[in-house]
């Protein structure tokens, strides 16, 4: 009885060893390797680099199995760049309309359309350490800033949208108010520096005050001041670039964005989800994956 009891285990342990080996490999027993998926190349609004690196690309990754690899810069750097064939990618991120018109039927670089998907506020950020601290707590931004010896930062008009918007702000309450010492601080480069330093600037103490989007203000911790009536501010936009090399990694992206996922995350990081997204360029060129996400966005 014990010799044949030990049969029936030989037996069973051979069918179980060959279960499992052609559940690993296939037929010929050897182990197949999953492909990974290609990571998505974006082209990326500075100001959302933060927000971006962490909770978005991990929630991206965690959603679809893309990994995500971006390029931060200055929005209308970018768009020169691609324009220019400098650079390569699978999606570009805006912070300003205006600025895709560089890009926008462009063929075979590019893009045929782009999404609004938010929206965020200029405000004046300021640091606890700053020697003006106790002043910008109880002052508005725009006394304090022209007091001697005060360190402001903004980015350049002529590669960030949120450059642009500064200068026109700065001088309209300059005007309002009637202190040209005001509009002095945009005038000159020496308070110029890139969209992706301005933070780091400010919280290293090189910097007692700047400009930013109320989005980077929240993700970063960074004290603020509203602009009140005065502030319009990035509006983000979504496009696939048509040279991507990874379009179905691009689509991915760009529906992700769209998503109620990210949405949270951006109403929970000071960017304003628009209630319906609207399409500029060509409606033809957007695939139906993503028209029926905008179909089904509230209204």
């Amino acid at each position: 009885m014990k010799k044949y009891s030990l049969i029936i285990l030989v037996g069973i342990s051979i069918v179980l060893a060959a279960c499992s080996t052609n559940s690993i490999g296939g037929n010929n027993g050897s182990k197949q390797a999953v492909t990974p998926k290609p990571a998505v190349n974006v082209a990326y609004a500075a100001s959302l680099e933060n927000l971006f690196d962490n909770q978005i690309s991990k929630g991206f990754t965690a959603q679809t199995g893309y990994k995500f690899r971006g390029y931060a810069g200055g929005s209308s750097l970018l768009a020169n760049e691609i324009e220019s064939k400098d650079l390569k990618a699978d999606i570009f991120i805006s912070a300003g309309t205006s600025v895709n018109s560089l890009v926008l039927n462009k063929a075979p670089i590019g893009i045929d359309y782009y999404i609004i998907f938010g929206s965020s506020p200029l405000v004046f950020g300021y640091t606890s350490n700053s020697k003006f601290y106790s002043q910008l707590k109880s002052k508005p931004w725009y006394k304090v800033v022209t007091e001697p010896g005060f360190r402001v930062g903004r980015t350049d008009p002529v590669l960030d949208p949120k450059g642009v918007l500064t200068v026109s702000l700065v001088k309209k309450e300059a005007s309002l108010i009637g202190d040209p010492a005001l509009d002095s601080i945009v005038t000159g480069n020496g308070n110029v520096f890139p969209e992706q330093d301005l933070v780091g600037r400010l919280e290293s103490g090189q910097l007692d005050g700047g400009f930013f989007y109320l989005a980077e203000a929240v993700d970063q911790h960074i004290l603020y001041q509203s602009m009140a009536n005065l502030s319009n501010g990035a509006v983000y936009t979504v496009s696939i670039l048509t040279n991507s090399t990874n379009k179905q990694g691009a689509l991915a992206f760009m529906n992700y964005l769209l998503s109620s996922a990210a949405q949270k995350v951006f109403n929970a990081n000071g960017i304003e989800t628009p209630t319906s997204f609207a399409i500029t360029g060509n409606r033809a060129d957007v695939s139906a994956s993503t028209l029926k996400i905008i179909a089904s966005s509230k209204s």
